[in-house]
C-alpha cells in the first residue's frame, strides 16, 4: 500500500546568483563529464569544489536545516545537516532524467545556474507539482520525493545539484 504524506518542497533564491552564476557555469562546463543510470544528461562526478560553490553549499546548507529541520525539533530528533555529495548537470536539447529519489540522505537541492527559454521543469511525480528553473533559485526537498526532469526544449540549462545528510 502506498500513502501520500506531506513533506516539505522550499524555493529560495541565492542573493550572490548574478556574481558567482558565470563562475558556476565555467567550473561545470571545464570538468569531466561521466555517465550514471536514469540520467540522459551531461553529469560531472560527485564533489568538485570551490570557494564560490563551497560558499553556495553553506547556504544552502543553512536555508534546509534553518527551515526544514530546526522548526521540528520538538517532535523528532534534533540533528545538523551536512552536504553529502554534489555535481553539476547540463541538459541540452532532448535530455532528461528519468525517475528517481536521492534516499537514503533526508534532503536534496537543486540550484539553477542558468535555465535558457524553453528549460524543462523539475516535476514530483507523485504531487504533479513543477519548479519552474529560474537562474539562482535553489529548490530544497525530501530526498524520498520521487522526481524527474522531462525531456528538455533548449541548450544549455546549468544546475548544480546535491544531498544533505544528517549528521
Amino acid at each position: 500500500m502506498f500513502i501520500n504524506e506531506k513533506l516539505q518542497v522550499e524555493e529560495y533564491f541565492y542573493p550572490l546568483a548574478e556574481q558567482n552564476n558565470p563562475i558556476f557555469q565555467s567550473i561545470i562546463s571545464s570538468v569531466k563529464k561521466r555517465n550514471f543510470a536514469r540520467c540522459h544528461a551531461q553529469m560531472t562526478d560527485w564533489n568538485f569544489r570551490s570557494k564560490e560553490i563551497d560558499e553556495l553549499v553553506l547556504w544552502i546548507t543553512n536555508k534546509a536545516q534553518n527551515n526544514m529541520v530546526d522548526p521540528y525539533v520538538k517532535i523528532s530528533t534534533s540533528y545538523s545537516l551536512s552536504c553529502s555529495d554534489a555535481w553539476g548537470l547540463v541538459c541540452d536539447q532532448g535530455d532528461y532524467l528519468e525517475d528517481h529519489r536521492h534516499d537514503p540522505s533526508m534532503f536534496s537541492f537543486v540550484y539553477y545556474v542558468t535555465s535558457p527559454k524553453g528549460s524543462s521543469p523539475l516535476v514530483f511525480r507523485t504531487s504533479g507539482y513543477e519548479v519552474k528553473p529560474e537562474a539562482g533559485k535553489v529548490v530544497i526537498f525530501n530526498s524520498r520525493l520521487l522526481h524527474d526532469i522531462p525531456p528538455n526544449n533548449c541548450n544549455g540549462r546549468y544546475s548544480f545539484v546535491g544531498n544533505l545528510d544528517a549528521v
